[in-house]
């Protein structure tokens, strides 16, 4: 795994929720030994007056937070302030520039009725890039430790297996599946005998603990260190075993893949990923399959 190649994609808007993301890409970068590019959008709309002293004021305060960021983990890194909307001008680098992950900064939930993620600048930054994207909540007070990938078996959640593991190599992976029973509206019926619901559910198990043995296989040959993955099955909602996986893990990372064409609005979780996204447990990375 080339992690010295990893190139990694900032993008601020200069808030609070931006200085979380410019410290834990700076971070990420310390830990990969990856390259780091830094970008700030100003709004096209602006009179030209007005749009040339943004772009200073700009460039003055994302060179004062890099410093600080320079100083704290001794990675160099280049950084432009560009004008144009962030919904397209970030897409555009992460397309045009090799970009391996782009790390943006995000609220800790949008709970208001008259806004959801989606309408968010994060959100249509995500929408609009096929890059991996790491969504920032949390001050990144230490290296990612406990993760979760939420799994179903598909090309998607092995691509956010390794894309897990290009971030953080030396995680605790868990790897969890939710599932709803294909036979449960048999289980109580007469006329279906409990010998043939009893041997459903034994094959059901089977295939499903033959899934994720592949799923830890394939873990293990990406890099993940022995002893250091979990695998949970769970019954249920996936929003809810997903959310209680990271409370129970204490997690500071979950995993979900997309699909590479669609984006989240498509997503191979279709709900889940909505609902997570509008209120994440923990920091949020969100992959499509390469």
């Amino acid at each position: 795994m080339e992690l010295a190649q990893t190139r990694i994609l900032i993008a601020t808007d200069l808030t609070e929720r931006s200085k979380r993301a410019l410290g834990r890409g700076f971070l990420l970068a310390k830990e990969l030994e990856a390259s780091l590019f830094v970008a700030h959008v100003v709004d096209e709309k602006l009179p030209a007056k007005s749009k040339a002293k943004a772009i200073d004021q700009a460039a003055k305060a994302l060179s004062r937070d890099m410093e600080e960021a320079i100083a704290a983990t001794g990675v160099e890194a280049t950084f432009e302030v560009l004008v144009g909307r962030p919904d397209t001008e970030i897409p555009k680098l992460t397309g045009s520039s090799d970009i391996d992950l782009a790390v943006l900064g995000v609220d800790d939930s949008f709970t208001r009725q008259d806004r959801t993620f989606a309408e968010t600048t994060a959100g249509r930054i995500l929408l609009s890039s096929q890059t991996a994207t790491l969504l920032v909540k949390v001050d990144p007070h230490q290296s990612y430790r406990q993760i979760v990938v939420g799994v179903d078996f598909s090309v998607y959640s092995r691509a956010a297996i390794r894309q897990a593991l290009q971030v953080a190599p030396s995680a605790n992976l868990h790897l969890v599946h939710a599932y709803q029973l294909p036979f449960q509206g048999f289980l109580g019926r007469a006329d279906i005998g409990g010998e043939v619901a009893y041997a459903e559910r034994l094959e059901f198990n089977a295939f499903i603990q033959e899934e994720m043995d592949a799923l830890e296989k394939r873990a293990e040959r990406l890099g993940a260190l022995s002893g250091y993955i979990r695998k949970t099955v769970e019954e249920g909602d996936p929003r809810v075993v997903l959310r209680s996986a990271c409370a129970r893990v204490n997690a500071e990372l979950l995993v979900i893949g997309t699909h590479a064409r669609t984006g989240v609005s498509e997503a191979v979780w279709g709900s889940v990923a909505t609902d997570i996204l509008q209120n994440p447990p923990c920091d949020l990375l969100i992959v499509r399959p390469s």
